[in-house]
């Protein structure tokens, strides 16, 4: 089968995802780490599913002639074997965004790397042939699996729904104010009020890291400058420095925390400064799905930050 070069490069364009595929494939992607743990198969099955498209097929292209040139005419970005390809690269440049923000992390899997060159089939009525394009993405292996920052498999499943149990444990590290904060976020996760919960809940995070900031102030002058500007984005800085300089936590630990810390920051500001053009990856947190999934992550990740302020006793 004879493929020519404007048809090779149409097939690349309909395989890379565009931003609107990473948008559905970030959404879909907390969507299903909120039930646990995920693969790219997990996530390709919903991904063709939500496309109307069998979850468990794995299709080729179909070519009705053999020895017909193919150009780009031939290539219908909507067929199933460029949808499932398209989702295959969707998930690992979302995962990997996500990895990077904080929102999820690596659970299991080896490190086998991925191939930057993928290859399709094409059938037709009495034969087969595929034809193999180069792709640059961000990537993750495929056999990575991924879920939401720092679960532990033997903890209970958390209930959302109880305030108490949400913020159980936290008293230390948030003191009565921002405890209170914590509770009208989940209050505000209750009544819907996107916006306003994730909005509460980054207050509640900036909240944690100045107490942290306040047991490590007699170790460093800047820390303690920072501090008394009520400089935010400095102290978690300064904070996250010093865990990783005194190795008081795992710096991969350190980076995680510190990563869903700013992102958390991002999305508030995003929230009450009005931009000209909409940010279509921070408007996702803003969403029922998404608000519900940074609820979720920042139980443990509050937890791990109480647990460190306990060692820094």
């Amino acid at each position: 089968m004879d493929t020519s070069d404007d048809y090779k490069a149409a097939i690349k364009r309909a395989v890379l995802p565009n931003p609107t595929d990473l948008v559905m494939a970030r959404t879909l992607l907390l969507k299903l780490a909120v039930g646990g743990p995920i693969i790219q198969a997990d996530f390709l099955k919903a991904w063709l599913l939500d496309h109307d498209l069998d979850g468990d097929a794995t299709p080729g292209l179909v070519v009705a002639e053999r020895g017909a040139l193919l150009t780009a005419e031939h290539v219908d970005r909507g067929e199933p074997a460029l949808v499932r390809q398209r989702g295959a690269l969707a998930f690992r440049v979302a995962a990997t965004e996500l990895l990077q923000e904080g929102r999820l992390q690596e659970v299991s899997g080896n490190l086998y790397g991925t191939s930057e060159q993928i290859s399709i089939s094409l059938e037709g009525p009495s034969f087969n042939s595929s034809v193999t394009v180069d792709v640059t993405i961000p990537v993750i292996p495929n056999d990575r699996r991924v879920g939401l920052p720092y679960a532990r498999t033997e903890q209970p499943r958390l209930d959302l729904l109880n305030a108490q149990d949400y913020v159980a444990g936290l008293g230390e590290l948030l003191g009565d104010r921002a405890l209170r904060t914590l509770l009208e976020a989940h209050e505000a996760l209750r009544r819907r009020l996107w916006i306003s919960a994730v909005s509460l809940l980054s207050v509640a995070s900036e909240a944690a890291w100045f107490s942290l900031g306040r047991a490590l102030a007699r170790d460093t002058g800047q820390l303690r400058k920072a501090l008394e500007n009520d400089s935010a984005a400095d102290v978690i800085r300064l904070v996250s420095d010093e865990l990783r300089s005194g190795k008081r936590a795992h710096r991969a630990t350190v980076d995680q925390l510190t990563s869903r810390a700013h992102s958390l920051r991002a999305a508030r500001n995003y929230a009450l400064h009005t931009k000209d053009e909409p940010d279509a990856l921070l408007e996702t947190y803003f969403t029922e799905l998404g608000c519900i999934a940074e609820f979720a992550a920042s139980r443990p990740y509050f937890v791990e930050l109480a647990s460190l302020l306990r060692k820094l006793d």
